[in-house]
Parts: C-alpha cells; sequence; structure tokens
C-alpha cells in the first residue's frame, strides 16, 4: 500500500506505513543478461505542493493524490508527498531512488509550482517547495533541481524512468509584482534508454490549475492512463483533450527515448491491475 507523508507548518509529520505488499521474485535469469527485461519492481513518488503562503493552487495535492492511486492499483509501490518543504522533498527522493532497482519501472510525479533558472549559461528546472514563493528564493539553493531527480533516477538504470510534471501553474498577481519571473519550464532531453518525460505545457508556457478538482493537464491524463496503449500514443491524446480544454492556450510536451528499450517493444506506463 502507499505511504502517505502530510506536513503542515505547525507540527512535523511522519509517514504513515500500511503493510507493504508480498514482494514478488525479481531475479533476472542469466539468459537474459544481454537483453533488459522489466523487473516485477515498480516504484513511484507522487509529490503535490499546494498550500504556498504566496500564490497558494487549489489542485496539487487532489492531482498527485489521484496519481498515487492509480499507479498503487496497478502495482506500483508508492510514497505520496503532500506540501513538503526543500528538505522533505529531498529526503523523500533519496527514499525514491534507494528503491529504484535494475531493470524497474520507477515514476516521479510533481504537481505544484515550478519554473527554470539557469547555471554558467545551462537552463535548468526547479521544483518549488511549500516555503519556496514566499520570499525572494536562490533557485539553486532553495527549490529541487529536476535534472538532478532524472540523474538520480537514470543512475539506478531502471527499465523505464518516467517523469510527469504539471506544473508552471500562473503566480498570483501579488507575487508577479514583487518578483520577476521565468515562464514555465526549460526543455529536457531524455537520453537515456527506457525515459520518457512528460511536461504539462510546452517549454516556456504556463499551465492551468483547473476549474474543477483536477488541474487541465492531470485530469486529462487521469481520463486516458489506463487504456491499454503505449505511453506515447496514450500522451498524445492527453495532449489533445489539453489543447481542446484550453483552446490551444497549453499544448502537454513529451519526449523520449522508448526504441532504444527494444525492438517491437510497446512500453505501458502501467502493469495489467
Amino acid at each position: 500500500m502507499a505511504t502517505v507523508t502530510f506536513f503542515t507548518e505547525d507540527e512535523p509529520s511522519t509517514p504513515v506505513k500500511k503493510p507493504a505488499p508480498v514482494e514478488k521474485d525479481t531475479s533476472i535469469p542469466a539468459s537474459s543478461e544481454k537483453k533488459k527485461i522489466p523487473s516485477s519492481v515498480s516504484v513511484a513518488l507522487c509529490i503535490g505542493n499546494a498550500h504556498y503562503e504566496c500564490s497558494p493552487l487549489n489542485n496539487p495535492i487532489n492531482d498527485a493524490t489521484a496519481v498515487a492511486e492509480l499507479l498503487e492499483r496497478h502495482g506500483y509501490d508508492v510514497e505520496l508527498v503532500c506540501d513538503a518543504s526543500k528538505k522533505e522533498m529531498n529526503s523523500a527522493i533519496e527514499r525514491f531512488n534507494r528503491k529504484i532497482k535494475e531493470g524497474a519501472r520507477a515514476v516521479f510525479f510533481f504537481a505544484g509550482h515550478g519554473e527554470q533558472g539557469s547555471s554558467d549559461g545551462i537552463s535548468y528546472n526547479f521544483l518549488i517547495p511549500i516555503e519556496g514563493v514566499a520570499k525572494d528564493v536562490n533557485l539553486q539553493y532553495d527549490a529541487v533541481n529536476l535534472n538532478k531527480v532524472q540523474a538520480g533516477m537514470q543512475s539506478k538504470r531502471p527499465y523505464l524512468s518516467i517523469i510527469i510534471v504539471d506544473c508552471c501553474r500562473a503566480y498570483s498577481e501579488m507575487q508577479r509584482s514583487t518578483r520577476a519571473r521565468s515562464g514555465g519550464l526549460a526543455a529536457m532531453e531524455a537520453p537515456h534508454a527506457g525515459s520518457f518525460i512528460a511536461f504539462a505545457c510546452a517549454p516556456g508556457q504556463l499551465a492551468g490549475d483547473g476549474s474543477g478538482k483536477h488541474g487541465v493537464f492531470t485530469e486529462a491524463f487521469l481520463n486516458h492512463a489506463e487504456a491499454e496503449e503505449d505511453i506515447d500514443m496514450m500522451f498524445r491524446r492527453v495532449k489533445t483533450d489539453v489543447q481542446n480544454a484550453s483552446e490551444s492556450r497549453q499544448v502537454p510536451w513529451t519526449t523520449h527515448n522508448l526504441s532504444a528499450v527494444g525492438e517491437g517493444t510497446v512500453e505501458h506506463l502501467l502493469l495489467p491491475a
């Protein structure tokens, strides 16, 4: 069952762990050493940051919770983290990386505020912790570097490494007036076999928080995630839904390196329930 971690400003919380499912044999036969095959181990970390002191958001916790429940139904070992500080986010990411085994499926999902920054002329993407919007933060030190999250996942050599980010949601008028902010995220590469990245909107765009229970992108994702089709085709349908719902103001963006996983392989986000 999922591990749920909920943080508040008043008091720290510790993960509430339900009994873990019985682990299956994840060994890979010696005859398969030359061709990596999917492990039965599937792990996920879902983070939703909503209650920022400035520019609070309505739906990230709903989004992260729904995605965590979806993945858990399909056999993932999931940790759900809500309203987390940078320290709490980094701790959750460290736990997540420790659980990723070679040949596993690994999914990282984030909903909340995010933006791009640069260092030495190189663009990076940053996920904003719950305390990060309220002050004139230095992204390098006060936010979580998404590029480093990707590098940490890839270092464990998973069979599939999937990053789904529903952020770049608009800041409030007050926050826009007190701090210059770059719009949206920067494009990322998926250089490793089996890697897939999905943003709620194209690089440089802003995403909608949604008028209902979920953000525009996450709602479309939830509607299509359980379809029996490969990841790339599924996200094409998500893109169409988001474009239609936003009248093309928001266009999801993806990049991947799935063709290198194996010839004729159709990669699905979800394992059979």
